[in-house]
């Protein structure tokens, strides 16, 4: 399991550092769940999807992936995200 982290380091440059495709993934729920490993093995952590004040999104978890030297984050739907990484 992934470490919560503070909301404020879910900011809009973080956001724009990356996205699922620097994963070689598309954002779709069966992509994602299909290659779990992949988000595990580049999750560094994550907020709860409303408190950034950058893209705040209800009823998700913000996740944030590091990755060729670069951290970024984007949303997964809390059912993606217990699937994932609980």
């Amino acid at each position: 399991m992934i470490s919560e982290m503070p909301a404020e380091l879910f900011d809009w440059q973080c956001w724009r550092n990356g996205s699922p495709t620097d994963l070689l993934l598309v954002c779709r729920e069966e992509v994602l769940l299909a290659n779990k490993k992949t988000l595990q093995d580049h999750a560094v952590g994550w907020c709860m999807g409303d408190a950034p004040i950058c893209r705040p999104k209800n009823n998700c978890k913000a996740v944030m992936f590091f990755k060729d030297g670069e951290h970024f984050w984007f949303h997964l739907m809390n059912k993606e995200f217990d699937a994932i990484f609980k």
